[in-house]
């Protein structure tokens, strides 16, 4: 299979060698992430709009984490500045990075759908 589709998503080798070379499994357990995430993103803009600043670094490094274990490199880095803008209380940066988080969601998603057909 052809993972091209994901190629600016994710260090592919990285992922695939994590996933014993399962193409299925990898586009299985991208599917988890980006749904979960999307089943939060509501939430996620609530508190970032409340400036639940803890609650989002929090929520970031829970990204942060399961992004780098599938090698989603820029949905981990999104996060991971999500994680200390919210530890530095830097409100006026959350939002952008919020809606970045989310456009890079729905970017893999996409991905995954072309590569099921």
């Amino acid at each position: 299979m052809n993972l091209s589709p994901l190629d600016k998503h994710l260090h592919l080798d990285s992922a695939l060698e994590r996933l014993m070379n399962d193409h299925a499994l990898l586009l299985d357990v991208l599917g988890m992430m980006v749904a979960e995430f999307q089943g939060e993103i509501e939430a996620i803009k609530q508190q970032e709009a409340a400036s639940n600043f803890e609650w989002l670094a929090e929520k970031g490094h829970y990204y942060k984490g399961i992004a780098a274990n599938l090698s989603a490199t820029k949905f981990q880095e999104l996060a991971e500045q999500i994680e200390h803008q919210a530890a530095a209380h830097n409100k006026a940066v959350l939002k952008p990075l919020v809606d970045q988080l989310a456009l890079e969601s729905a970017e893999i998603e996409r991905a995954i759908q072309t590569l099921r057909g």
